[in-house]
């Protein structure tokens, strides 16, 4: 098995450590001449100093790149709260465009109060609450068990507002002749 490179600390350590030993050496006399072994120490002392700015660059640009990942977390977490928030305002315009529909589909199939018929519709259990035949068979479904929720006269002008029941208001217009003897 390789062994790993050494890290910027076990670099600056062994500098340090050599540059130590050649004082020592120097101090005895033992080996090199003074003016070799000062040399030595001051490019191993350069080295130490390089190997301890290496380290703290690399801690900076560690730190630097923990802060921007837990800024982009942060970012992100607002990124999925924003949409969230949408999904939600979505899916309420989508109910209340469904509610606005089967309240007309409630009123076309004579419900007397098309806002209460359609509170009592179930939206969750239908397949596709946009569909107008799935909403039609439910409001059909809820007249059925509530009967008296359909109004019991039919226009029979097709909402035009003319040509409705007549025989009503004859019937009063001759009783007001009567009542006043003009008949």
């Amino acid at each position: 098995m390789a062994k790993d490179a050494p890290t910027p600390e076990e670099e600056a350590a062994a500098a340090e450590a050599e540059a130590a030993a050649a004082e020592e050496a120097a101090a005895s006399g033992e080996g090199e001449s003074l003016e070799e072994i000062k040399a030595e120490r001051d490019r191993l002392k350069a080295d130490a100093a390089k190997a301890r700015t290496k380290v703290a660059r690399e801690a900076k640009a560690k730190a630097d790149a923990e802060r921007k990942a837990a800024k982009d977390s942060e970012d992100n977490s607002e990124v999925k709260k924003a949409l969230a928030d949408a999904e939600a305002r979505a899916d309420a315009a989508e109910l209340k465009a469904n509610r606005a529909q089967a309240r007309s589909l409630a009123s076309e199939a004579g419900a007397k109060n098309p806002g209460v018929l359609v509170k009592l519709l179930d939206f969750d259990s239908m397949v596709d609450p946009s569909d107008e035949d799935e909403v039609n068979d439910a409001i059909a479904e809820v007249l059925k068990e509530n009967p008296y929720m359909k109004s019991r006269a039919t226009k029979t002008d097709g909402g035009s507002g003319g040509g409705g029941n007549k025989t009503q208001s004859t019937d009063i217009n001759a009783a007001l002749r009567r009542a006043t003897g003009r008949s």
